[in-house]
């Protein structure tokens, strides 16, 4: 499954996401963020969290999420 991954100069992949119609998964980069997303990958410096369809988030901590991993090291493309 393809799906759009996020960087920045200097920083290549801290985050990958997809959608499907009851849910949205969010792929980290990063497994040293605080507090550590809740969903584990098989891959040991991947984490996830998903918003399902009508749920709240809480949108503080999602966007401290992204601005740790950004700031951290990326995976190459």
């Amino acid at each position: 499954m393809a799906y759009p991954i996020y960087g920045v100069k200097g920083n290549d992949r801290f985050l990958g996401f997809h959608c499907l119609p009851s849910t949205s998964s969010y792929l980290f980069y990063g497994n040293s963020l605080d507090p550590v997303p809740p969903v584990k990958s098989k891959q040991k410096d991947v984490r996830y969290f998903h918003i399902y369809e009508g749920e709240e988030i809480d949108k503080a901590k999602f966007a401290d999420w992204i601005n740790q991993a950004r700031k951290m090291p990326g995976k190459k493309l």
